[in-house]
């Protein structure tokens, strides 16, 4: 410090020649020449997580070509990174891979501050009276989609679970003149959006591959549908419950409007956060519970003193907060479970995390899999 005494100075030193060297974090064994662990990586990505964190402890390292990935698991571990501020490991850097999804200008290639401003134009569309419409409507969805089913036969938990998620978040989300008009075109093109997200995307996400491009067809004709149907409201004066009028009003700070391509990208943020999440949680979560039927006898007398069988449901927000066995059952669900299986961040700067050493450009993982077994 400027103007600082000779005995301050002297103390500084004499604290940081004191302070112990930080840890380079253990390298995971194998990989090959220049590509690191990165076969492994896509083949095996889960196996891959474990692994580090079994042979390697709470902080290891792999690499991904020239990339090192650092997986912290632990509470301790894991606390460290994400109390990190995005200027020092960057969330932003290391999702480039959903740019071609979200769209230019939208969340992940945005500045952070912008990014926020963005993501918080969603939050009077997650709250109140808004969230009692939503259950309405999913709750009816449920119903009606369960309608046909006999007194026995097979179902694919994972398949009805994504298609009702499907149907239930593109009318909370679109509204329902899109919900009944382009439901069908509407599940294939998500279906090719969303299966553009693959292990390499995390390398190189515009690569020349078929997945990749029905990606970028199906993220083009997604924007074509979201202006029709805003263009519709705007000449008919219609106002919707939904994600899309939330946006359709939305302005920056600086007072510009949100453009259709921002609209489109944002909806598919959201779209991306609740869908596949809440598809494989609903899925995990039956299935988890027919394997322990001794606690599902548990959870359906919980859900009968609440909701009596024979008479007429209507969604109680308040009376769905006392379904605590309900509650452990998806907890559970997640725990074994969770949908995102891995997390990430990148070093924007030479910086310590819990007593490690992370070098620049180095990306800073945590795995929810792996931690929670």
């Amino acid at each position: 410090p400027v103007g600082s005494s000779p005995s301050l100075e002297s103390a500084m030193q004499t604290e940081t020649a004191s302070a112990e060297p930080l840890k380079r974090p253990v390298p995971l064994k194998g990989g090959w020449p220049l590509m690191g662990h990165t076969v492994e990586f896509v083949r095996n990505t889960l196996g891959l997580l474990e692994r580090t964190h079994d042979e390697c402890g709470a902080v290891g390292t792999f690499k991904l070509v020239n990339k090192d990935i650092v997986l912290f698991t632990g509470p301790a571990a894991q606390e460290a990174v994400f109390r990190a501020p995005d200027e020092a490991l960057s969330p932003n850097a290391a999702y480039k891979m959903m740019i071609p999804v979200f769209g230019k200008g939208v969340a992940y290639d945005c500045e952070p501050a912008r990014m926020m401003e963005q993501l918080g134009m969603l939050r009077p569309a997650l709250q109140g009276r808004r969230m009692k419409h939503y259950g309405d409507i999913i709750a009816a969805k449920t119903r009606q989609s369960i309608e046909p089913w006999g007194d026995d036969g097979t179902v694919c938990l994972y398949e009805y679970a994504q298609s009702l998620t499907n149907f239930t978040s593109s009318h909370c989300l679109l509204g329902k003149e899109f919900r009944n008009e382009m439901s069908t075109e509407f599940a294939e093109v998500y279906h090719d959006l969303e299966r553009g997200i693959v292990p390499i995307g995390y390398i190189h996400p515009y690569l020349p591959i078929p997945a990749f491009r029905r990606r970028d067809r199906a993220r083009k004709r997604l924007g074509e549908m979201v202006s029709e149907i805003v263009e519709a409201r705007r000449q008919s004066g219609y106002r919707g419950e939904d994600f899309l009028q939330t946006l359709m009003e939305s302005t920056y700070k600086d007072g510009s409007p949100v453009t259709d391509h921002e609209i489109t990208g944002l909806l598919v943020a959201a779209m991306f956060a609740g869908h596949h999440t809440s598809g494989a949680t609903t899925a995990w979560t039956i299935l988890e519970l027919l394997r322990n039927p001794g606690f599902m006898s548990e959870v359906m007398e919980e859900l009968h003193a609440l909701f009596p069988p024979g008479e007429e449901v209507s969604l109680d927000l308040k009376k769905m907060r006392q379904l605590e066995k309900v509650e452990w059952a998806v907890k559970e669900a997640l725990r074994l479970h969770p949908p995102l299986f891995v997390l990430l961040r990148e070093a924007q700067q030479d910086v310590e995390v819990a007593g490690h050493q992370i070098d620049k450009g180095d990306w800073v993982a945590v795995s929810p899999w792996v931690a929670h077994r």
